[in-house]
């Protein structure tokens, strides 16, 4: 016999300890899988509307945060312009 041939044993050996390997493997999978949590379409959906109606929310008070802030550096700016017209007349 050849020095590279693998005798029976040794294949069914391999074969064991591969057929283990996948076992165990595919253990692992499925302890993932039932691990994972599922929501139905129809929650999701509504949670995502939500979320949507809650970031439309959150730039509509952004936008008039900056129109509030716009307003007072420019009353800020035109008060003492002003205070300045009326003092030099």
């Amino acid at each position: 016999m050849a020095e590279d041939d693998v005798t029976l044993g040794e294949l069914s050996r391999n074969i064991t300890a591969m057929r283990g390997d996948f076992d165990r493997r595919f253990m692992e999978v499925n302890s993932r899988l039932d691990g994972l949590q599922f929501v139905s379409r129809d929650v999701y959906t509504a949670q995502m509307n939500a979320l949507g109606e809650r970031v439309a929310d959150l730039e509509d008070s952004h936008k008039w945060l900056a129109r509030l802030a716009a307003t007072a550096v420019a009353i800020g700016l035109l008060a003492p312009l002003f205070v300045a017209l009326v003092v030099t007349k």
